[in-house]
């Protein structure tokens, strides 16, 4: 029987690793970092974590259409290389909330794209059942596994809202270093970046609730009020793959959730800026508070 030598590529994808010479990587071709948004690298985890009602989901969101439309809608608090398909997980809100936030949100901000062919690029799913990527004993469930997998497939990035709502686990026990892995395995094997949004822990500071291994991100940003309780600010407490980033002042619309880049000099400032002016003294007008002339 003659035998068949392989080649060295072909063992590679055979084999559960990867080795090679530092000889050997130096002869191949550089891949440079891809970012899906901000620092955020295709084929690894990231978290986005915030107070309750704080806006994470809706901010979320943006980060979602802006990835969808290859460029940032916040006025600079987003950058975007290139556009891409997003899946939106939407595990707390039903479909027809996301319809109204993804509604409100694009009166809100200018799109500068003459067509809305990037609506095709996002993916908006919600479970018709109780999802549960692991069980309450803590194992895997492959079916759900299975089909998440399904659904991320040809995503650019793909966004999870909320951790607590995809698995039936104790979130303070190890079944979480499953749980991160079964994530960590989607951003790999579908090369997308997989966005968690989850609580920030009791503690405050670089905590999060639940197990030490929810931290087992590579990228992690924090949305919360600014020092004088008036505004607030994006800051990145984790990046592995790039340079930190600064902290980002956003204003938030009160009475939509919109946020943008405080003190943004452009066009979307200046709409929200002069639409939540009108809201305002529309509701005042009805509540008797002020007399139109």
């Amino acid at each position: 029987m003659e035998l068949v030598k392989k080649s060295n590529e072909e063992m590679q994808k055979e084999n559960k690793f990867s080795a090679y010479t530092w000889r050997e990587r130096q002869k191949m071709p550089k891949q440079p970092r891809d970012y899906v948004f901000n620092t955020c690298p295709a084929g690894k985890l990231g978290m986005l974590t915030g107070k309750q009602d704080m806006g994470k989901s809706f901010l979320a969101l943006e980060i979602a259409v802006s990835v969808a439309l290859g460029q940032d809608i916040t006025g600079g608090a987003i950058v975007v290389t290139k556009s891409g398909k997003v899946l939106y997980l939407s595990l707390e809100d039903d479909l027809v909330e996301m319809d109204r936030r993804l509604e409100t949100m694009l009166e809100y901000v200018k799109v500068a794209s003459e067509s809305d062919d990037y609506l095709d690029n996002i993916v908006v799913a919600e479970s018709n059942t109780i999802l549960s990527l692991i069980n309450q004993a803590g194992k895997a469930n492959d079916d759900a596994i299975a089909e998440l997998h399904a659904l991320a497939k040809d995503m650019r990035l793909v966004i999870i809202d909320t951790v607590a709502k995809s698995h039936l686990g104790d979130e303070n026990s190890t079944s979480m270093t499953i749980l991160m892995q079964i994530y960590a395995d989607l951003a790999k094997q579908q090369g997308c970046a997989v966005l968690l949004i989850h609580h920030p822990g009791k503690g405050g500071g670089n905590h999060v609730r639940g197990h030490s291994s929810l931290l087992d991100v590579r990228y992690r940003i924090v949305l919360k009020h600014n020092k004088n309780g008036n505004g607030f600010v994006l800051c990145n407490e984790k990046n592995n793959y790039g340079p930190r980033e600064k902290t980002i002042e956003l204003h938030k619309n009160r009475t939509n959730g919109v946020f943008l880049l405080k003190n943004a000099n452009n066009m979307m400032k200046a709409k929200t800026e002069r639409k939540e002016t009108e809201e305002v003294e529309e509701k005042n007008i009805e509540t008797g508070m002020v007399t139109k002339w």
